[in-house]
């Protein structure tokens, strides 16, 4: 019995990283890619490349319209960091109002946050669409 259940196990682990290849081998073949001259992505057979260039890297890096990859990323820190803080701020107030101070309909308006954090993201991104496109038309 117990030769049967480790036959079992062996043959798991086998699918499991069988399977973990078959989800990797795209992204090896995109590592390589990207490592190959352009004339040689579709034409050379194997994963990794002859000779190894970083002519697209520097390509994308550089960007488009004088823009280069670094002012996005900084744009990105940027947003996402005064973002970061004021969701810390705006968090903080709240918890501490519901959690430090008595106040009428305290349960009722607790209960209301709780359900609007509930929400599934892909109920509200419609209306946002719809209210962020409507505003930047009316400008």
């Amino acid at each position: 019995m117990a030769i049967v259940t480790r036959y079992k196990t062996i043959l798991m682990h086998m699918m499991i990283v069988g399977g973990i290849l078959l989800m990797l081998y795209p992204v090896l073949w995109m590592i390589g890619s990207s490592l190959k001259p352009s004339d040689q992505i579709f034409t050379q057979i194997g994963l990794w490349p002859k000779a190894i260039t970083f002519e697209h890297y520097a390509k994308g890096w550089a960007g488009m319209s004088r823009t280069t990859f670094a002012t996005f990323f900084a744009n990105s820190f940027m947003l996402v960091g005064l973002a970061i803080v004021g969701n810390i701020i705006s968090c903080s107030c709240a918890a501490y109002a519901f959690a430090r101070m008595d106040f009428k309909g305290k349960k009722i308006m607790f209960a209301i946050m709780m359900m609007t954090m509930m929400i599934p993201l892909h109920v509200l991104i419609v209306p946002q669409y719809i209210i962020l496109n409507f505003e930047s038309t009316a400008l």
